[in-house]
């Protein structure tokens, strides 16, 4: 089997990112499953077809799409990707969709790919915090998983796709401010991601 993993670059001025620092420590197989990253730029134009190029060139059996969420203090996986962009910040190019249809004619909705109960509860098995959640925002995090729902809806159907948004870094909150998970539990939390969906894909 194959799985392949995107996060996003830095954005906004910073200098991290724990969905792209993750890729750079993530191992090339999961169980018995290759592993594959690909790097998203933090623009409309563009996070997309990256991901698609990736998707066509791997072709894998399972994509975990990343992304961070300030402030968080749990992993969180995401259950429902709605085709609507905006109104949000704007993206590193500077544009800003404002409640704009990200699939013309598509489905209000869609219901990720990944099994979200089952991660929970594998990750707070591992002592990992982990939450579920029904919103990805309105910014690029929820119009690559509209996407990638989308894409195993119409074109890959056997694809089992989904987004995980991670907490920061520690050198994101040197104050301490906000809550952060150190790379390596990030990572860990990642692979266990992965093991589990690739479990549930070979069934």
């Amino acid at each position: 089997m194959r799985a392949l993993v995107s996060g996003f670059e830095p954005f906004g001025g910073r200098r991290l990112n724990p969905s792209g620092e993750v890729l750079g420590v993530l191992p090339p197989r999961v169980g018995a499953a290759d592993v594959t990253t690909v790097m998203l730029p933090v623009r409309f134009a563009d996070a997309w077809a990256a991901l698609a190029d990736a998707v066509e060139e791997a072709d894998p059996d399972v994509v975990v799409a990343l992304g961070q969420a300030a402030g968080a203090s749990a992993v969180t996986i995401e259950e429902i990707a709605v085709n609507l962009d905006g109104p949000d910040d704007p993206d590193e190019a500077g544009v800003r969709p404002v409640d704009e249809p990200i699939v013309e004619g598509a489905p209000l909705a869609y219901r990720t790919g990944l099994p979200a109960r089952g991660l929970e509860a594998a990750l707070a098995a591992e002592g990992i915090p982990a939450r579920r959640s029904r919103s990805a925002g309105a910014h690029l995090c929820n119009h690559v998983f509209y996407r990638l729902c989308h894409l195993a809806a119409t074109v890959r159907p056997g694809l089992r796709a989904g987004f995980v948004h991670l907490p920061c870094l520690p050198a994101q909150t040197p104050d301490g401010a906000d809550p952060s998970f150190s790379l390596d539990l990030q990572a860990a939390a990642v692979r266990t991601v992965l093991a589990v969906t690739l479990s549930a894909a070979s069934r």
